[in-house]
């Protein structure tokens, strides 16, 4: 950018016979015109980068939902079972837990069942 707002309001030109030096008003204006193609190739890119932006929030936003709606009914199914001696809830966590266990040994290239 060759001008922001304080350079620009203190711009000052050479008079001449006839007023102000042409030569000297067309080149700064010829400045500003560069300034104002920059700055509006940059809104423009801006306004894409929202856009794009903001549908990914909304995308994002849809599958939150779908996923809290996933697990409210995983949750309701895990509460519904009941406590019998072979199945009970805290049973169901545990194996939760080692399947987590099994898959983080997995990831660093040891197989749990050589353990």
């Amino acid at each position: 950018m060759n001008y922001n707002s304080k350079s620009l309001l203190d711009v000052k030109f050479s008079k001449n016979v006839k007023g102000y030096d042409a030569l000297e008003v067309d080149e700064t204006l010829d400045d500003v015109i560069e300034d104002y193609a920059q700055y509006e190739k940059q809104s423009s890119l801006d306004k894409k980068t929202i856009e794009k932006l903001s549908a990914e929030i909304t995308e994002l936003k849809d599958k939150l939902l779908q996923l809290e709606i996933e697990n409210k009914r995983l949750q309701n199914e895990v509460d519904s079972i009941p406590n019998t001696p072979g199945v009970n809830r805290d049973n169901i966590q545990y194996l939760k837990r080692i399947a987590d266990l099994e898959k983080a040994l997995y990831k660093k290239g040891v197989d749990p069942k050589k353990i």
